[in-house]
């Protein structure tokens, strides 16, 4: 009796110090399946990876469009989808098979420039105060206040520009020969996303540049735009003596526009995309390529201002009764503003103002010629 119970004490040891052991390696995570398939891992990599990169993706369009709960709540079911790709692959590399590993190296090249996407969503929802501040700012015309909360967005947004062009160097590396079947477009599509994504979160960083950048260029666009709105009231009443002093006051604002410290905000400005943004963001981002003009800009603005200054001629000869010189002023005026028309749309208000320009030119020739108004 005494050995049974003995024995039946060594047993519930054995027994407890196997529990104990079978305990430890569940919670070390180790995975008791020794038969998993390298390929079938390989595999669920990619399946796990295109949905992460396809819901980061959405996840930066719903930051774009102001939904901010929406895009935190994409960016966290995106690390989940990556956190399954990652183990995924750890088990896929398990093997020597050459079409798998090359597989597997495949998604991984994804699956970083996913994780690259996802860092880029949660930079901009960080920032995001800031950079509403910066453009509540800008359009109060508050400009310096706008470049300093820029500069505070671009403090954590800057720090990963490099990391996407570097990820979308490196998706030029998949092989697409090593692919599961019939995932060569789905691959395609999610290199579309992340491109598409970079393009955008590089947009924000271009934006904010520009506003912190092109304080002193605005304030200048300022005057500017205030002695142009003086030059269209001046016409509209046909005191063509105001006129031409305000052409010569723009003439001069524009002059030195040209100066290489604002022609550098103004290349910051030439190479924003609004289409890629939406909301604040692209009304901000029209503004400033249009505020901001760059040197081809500013010609077709002189071009502009010259043909002005012929219309108020060809207006004085006439009201002179000097018909001959009157036409050959109008004539002058049209071709001038023919020269700034190179098939290029040119920025918003000197396109407008150009073709007010010359429907008012080709209806004062018409009252040169004897001819009825076209109005």
């Amino acid at each position: 009796m005494q050995r049974l119970k003995g024995r039946k004490a060594k047993f519930a040891i054995v027994v407890t110090v196997l529990v104990l052991i079978v305990v430890v390696l569940l919670f070390s995570g180790i995975d008791f399946n020794t038969a998993r398939n390298p390929l079938t891992d390989a595999i669920e990599s990619g399946e796990s990876t295109l949905t992460a990169i396809d819901t980061n993706h959405q996840s930066m369009k719903d930051f774009t469009k102001d939904q901010q709960d929406e895009a935190k709540s994409l960016l966290k079911t995106a690390q989940v989808s990556q956190g399954q790709a990652n183990k995924s692959l750890t088990y896929a590399r398990r093997t020597s098979d050459e079409f798998v590993l090359s597989m597997a190296q495949n998604y991984a090249l994804l699956l970083d420039s996913s994780e690259v996407m996802n860092q880029g969503v949660d930079h901009l929802l960080t920032v995001n105060d800031e950079l509403q501040k910066a453009l509540d700012d800008y359009w109060q015309g508050s400009y310096q206040a706008a470049s300093d909360n820029a500069s505070m967005c671009l403090q954590t947004l800057e720090s990963l520009t490099g990391q996407f062009e570097q990820n979308n160097q490196t998706l030029e590396e998949i092989n697409y020969r090593y692919l599961a079947s019939g995932k060569k477009d789905q691959v395609k599509y999610a290199v579309a996303e992340f491109q598409d994504a970079m393009a955008i979160y590089l947009q924000y960083v271009q934006l904010l540049r520009t506003i912190k950048d092109g304080t002193a260029y605005l304030q200048e666009a300022t005057k500017t735009n205030d002695l142009l709105d003086k030059l269209q009231h001046a016409l509209a009443n046909n005191k063509n003596q105001d006129a031409q002093q305000l052409l010569d006051e723009l003439s001069k604002q524009l002059e030195q526009l040209k100066d290489p410290r604002f022609q550098s905000a103004a290349s910051l400005a030439s190479k924003i995309d609004p289409n890629l943004l939406n909301g604040p963001a692209q009304d901000a981002a029209n503004d400033l390529k249009n505020q901001l003009k760059d040197a081809q800009n500013i010609q077709r603005f002189e071009n502009y201002l010259s043909s002005v200054e012929k219309f108020n001629e060809a207006s004085t000869y006439l009201a002179n009764g000097e018909k001959d010189k009157a036409q050959q002023a109008a004539d002058q005026g049209l071709a001038i503003l023919a020269q700034g028309q190179d098939g290029s749309s040119g920025t918003g208000d000197i396109q407008r103002y150009s073709k007010a320009l010359e429907f008012a030119l080709n209806s004062l020739e018409m009252q040169i010629r004897g001819q009825p108004d076209q109005g």
